[in-house]
């Protein structure tokens, strides 16, 4: 939990960046070709973000190191520690957290 403090903190610097009219679920639909996680974030460790972007329900963040792991609470009650690595796409929004992940030949949403 305290690491996601610290990123907190980071969501709340970006907040004050120019505004953003993109809503997280918007912003998760331009991902095609994507694996699309979406549930509750719960804790993150050693997140480095290369990309950083302010939506305008949330932020996203693109992973730029290996090691990054984050706990992920699904809708079904249950939860899953994933390790992350580099190009995978953290989103934080107000309904829904997202986790994005490189899938080639998946179709389209």
């Amino acid at each position: 939990m305290k690491n996601l403090a610290k990123f907190a903190g980071a969501v709340a610097l970006a907040a004050g960046l120019a505004g953003c009219n993109t809503v997280s679920d918007s912003y998760v639909a331009q991902w095609s070709g994507y694996s699309v996680m979406r549930g509750t974030i719960v804790s993150v460790e050693n997140l480095s973000g290369a990309d950083l972007q302010r939506l305008a329900d949330g932020i996203a963040v693109k992973v730029s190191q290996a090691g990054c792991k984050v706990t992920m609470k699904f809708e079904n009650n249950q939860s899953s520690t994933m390790e992350l690595g580099p190009g995978v796409v953290v989103v934080y929004g107000i309904h829904h957290d997202y986790i994005l992940r490189s899938a080639p030949g998946v179709p389209a949403r």
